[in-house]
């Protein structure tokens, strides 16, 4: 056990009705090579056993605390309760229903303060949970979104904003971030219940020009099942629920920029965005958002006509 003069990592576990999966992303955590750490796990107010899994967690180790939130929030406000009373030199987040490698809190420690990063990467295990064909497709999917080269020391600048905002993926978790950065540049998800929060994050924490290294081990075993948020927003007929979210997440994030800095910068913010890969369909449009579509979709659809396609063929 660390005391809180001591506490390298405050890892952050936000969950709603996670039951099934919960038990072994904590299992996950406790066991970790690495050991100066707190756990806040933040009870969104679901239905299911949860709080008594992480309840039963925390009486064995003193590590874990569990806070409660008034009403199911959602994801971001979720990770804003934790980072409030996060008291960890480092935060990393994790979802409920993945997992860590045994190594990954010493591995991403030990890169952060070598390379007096503000932000360090690890790889994505990205498994689909069950044998569903579909869902194997979507894994791949984001195996190849959440790819990248190892990198020590990336500064991101106004300069290489596009590159940084294709070369960094826009999760959250997996990353390791400078609790310090944060706070100095009071970095916060969006407090609305929709999804995309973490583009919003991600364009906002790039905005702050950090320090990034990329390190060539495992971290996350992340899954992809069909009862998650994600999935749901993902199923065909969900595009204009995506839409909408998304404009809303970047109107925060732009509200964001402008307000932290004066015209000039917010300018350059806003036009890297609009050529970035990612968005770039926001500057071809005369709804701003109304063309945009997930990076993920894109190309896991591209996946699934190539197999449609080598299947008609057999």
């Amino acid at each position: 056990m660390c005391n809180f003069g001591e506490i390298g990592i405050s890892i952050i576990v936000p969950f709603y009705n996670s039951a099934q999966y919960l038990d072994s992303c904590l299992n996950s955590l406790i066991n970790q090579q690495y050991t100066k750490f707190e756990i806040i796990c933040v009870d969104d107010c679901g239905t299911d056993t949860s709080v008594e899994i992480a309840q039963r967690f925390a009486r064995k180790d003193p590590r874990i605390k569990i806070l409660h939130q008034a009403s199911n929030l959602g994801m971001g406000s979720a990770r804003n309760a934790g980072l409030e009373q996060a008291k960890g030199k480092y935060i990393f987040f994790l979802d409920s229903d993945d997992f860590l490698h045994p190594a990954a809190l010493e591995k991403l420690y030990s890169a952060a303060e070598a390379d007096k990063a503000d932000v360090v990467i690890a790889k994505t295990n990205v498994f689909a949970d069950g044998d569903d064909d579909e869902l194997k497709i979507r894994a791949a999917g984001h195996a190849a979104y959440l790819s990248f080269t190892p990198v020590s020391g990336f500064q991101v600048t106004p300069d290489n904003l596009t590159e940084a905002i294709g070369r960094i993926s826009c999760v959250a978790w997996g990353k390791l971030f400078l609790r310090s950065f944060l706070e100095n540049n009071r970095l916060r998800f969006i407090s609305q219940n929709i999804v995309h929060e973490d583009n919003g994050f991600q364009l906002k924490l790039l905005s702050c020009s950090p320090l990034v290294s990329a390190i060539d081990a495992e971290a996350v075993y992340y899954r992809i099942r069909r009862t998650s948020l994600m999935s749901k927003v993902e199923e065909k007929g969900q595009e204009k629920v995506r839409v909408d979210n998304l404009k809303v997440v970047l109107n925060d994030t732009f509200d964001y920029v402008k307000f932290h800095n004066n015209a000039d910068v917010y300018e350059r913010f806003v036009k890297s965005v609009m050529q970035s890969p990612d968005y770039k369909c926001l500057s071809e449009s005369q709804n701003p958002v109304a063309m945009v579509f997930a990076k993920i979709l894109s190309k896991c659809k591209r996946i699934i006509k190539r197999v449609n396609t080598c299947v008609r063929k057999v």
